[in-house]
């Protein structure tokens, strides 16, 4: 019994000291009618391109990852925002698989719910964005 005690505490442990931290996406979802709040980052949009950029210590990148993505879109309607039919725009997005990146894919149009940090724009998974051809 004293052995299984001692082998089970080392296992335990163990564990412990060899964990790797674990990412996760972490947010509550929020309502669409966000949007309405911030509409000059509002807007429909489609997917052109989607570069895999590095980090550089840009701000926005939640878990302090090396590479992000970057989207370029083309503007259908600002929705109440600066944002005209045509005006191509980048946003910027975590790589995803736990990091609270957005899934963009090319030729898919998307409702975008971007904020603004330091002249780039960002979204993610904690945002409203969608796909709008669900």
């Amino acid at each position: 019994m004293k052995c299984k005690r001692a082998l089970l505490a080392m296992v335990v442990f163990l564990s412990l000291v060899m964990a790797q931290r674990a990412l996760a996406c972490d947010c509550i979802a929020r309502p669409s009618c966000r949007i309405v709040e911030d509409p000059r980052q509002s807007f429909v949009a489609e997917a052109l391109t989607i570069r895999v950029v590095p980090n550089n210590g840009e701000p926005g990148s939640t878990f302090g990852e090396s590479t992000r993505k970057s989207v370029r879109l083309r503007v259908f309607e600002g929705l109440l925002s600066a944002h005209k039919p045509g005006d191509l725009v980048e946003i910027q997005t975590n790589m995803g698989g736990g990091d609270c990146g957005f899934p963009f894919e090319t030729g898919k149009r998307y409702l975008i719910d971007a904020w603004a940090n330091k002249n780039q724009l960002w979204t993610g998974l904690c945002s409203s964005t969608g796909s709008i051809e669900d």
